[in-house]
């Protein structure tokens, strides 16, 4: 979508303090989910991951019992109060995060260096569907199966097709080869790789990102506000095109876990 020039970003006042998190659990899979909230309080993530575990917030029960008084003990760090909305604590995270990326854009564009511009990417990685539970059984550990995963996201990105993916790591789900909690960000990732795709292929969502690009450089409320309802359009064209994927490979569960999480980012960018 295109941005509206001039908006401003809405930079949250959080103080910097050191973290104090409880003492690491000792089970394998508490440990691995303590890592991803420290990193993710730390700002210590790819946008991926940070977007993996603020989904998991959101849609898993579990998950969120094991992180709120992590998230609690970071927000009486930033002088919260300890009886603030579990909701607006996370929000209050991606408040810093998102204040911290516009400070350091900022401080380069006043040195005068441009922001690094996007690589092209080479194309993926040769991979058959069908090797995908074979190749996952024999990773060595959570960072190789981390890497296939990635490389699948890669070949969706590149062919636009991600039943076939989809289906494979629904498999690897149910013989137990993935943890559903992964195996379902992992599907929802294959959906937005190919959504993503059709930005640049569907007639609805080109139509409008041609409107909106036709009016950003004007000023005026009356354009703003035209600009505004046109993105509202593009965005729910966008989710609608990923819903419909995730729907037709027998996924409504993982649709309506997407559909929480997206309204929550909504909430939070008002």
């Amino acid at each position: 979508m295109t941005p509206w020039r001039n908006r401003d970003s809405q930079e949250s006042k959080a103080r910097e303090a050191p973290l104090d998190l409880p003492k690491t659990p000792t089970s394998d899979e508490i440990e691995a989910d303590y890592a991803l909230i420290t990193g993710f309080l730390a700002d210590e993530l790819s946008s991926a991951d940070h977007d993996w575990v603020e989904y998991r917030l959101y849609t898993d029960s579990k998950f969120r019992t094991f992180a709120e008084p992590h998230l609690r003990k970071w927000g009486a760090s930033r002088g919260l109060s300890t009886h603030l909305d579990f909701l607006k604590l996370i929000e209050s995270v991606a408040d810093e995060r998102n204040s911290k990326q516009v400070q350091q854009l900022r401080m380069l564009t006043e040195l005068g260096i441009k922001p690094a511009p996007l690589v092209t990417r080479r194309p993926p990685k040769s991979l058959h569907p069908e090797d995908f539970g074979q190749l996952l059984a024999t990773a060595t550990d959570s960072d190789d199966a981390k890497q296939l995963m990635d490389d699948v996201i890669d070949i969706v990105a590149h062919t636009g097709q991600p039943d076939v993916w989809i289906v494979e790591a629904a498999r690897a789900r149910q013989r137990g080869a993935l943890r559903p909690e992964v195996a379902e960000y992992f599907i929802l990732e294959l959906a937005r790789s190919a959504t993503r795709g059709l930005v640049r292929t569907d007639s609805v969502l080109l139509a409008l990102d041609a409107r909106m690009r036709r009016i950003q450089d004007e000023d005026g409320d009356a354009e703003l506000a035209e600009w505004e309802s046109l993105n509202a359009k593009w965005e729910g064209r966008w989710n609608d095109l990923l819903t419909q994927i995730l729907l037709r490979n027998g996924e409504p569960e993982i649709a309506q876990a997407y559909a929480v999480w997206n309204s929550r980012g909504r909430e939070n960018a008002t």
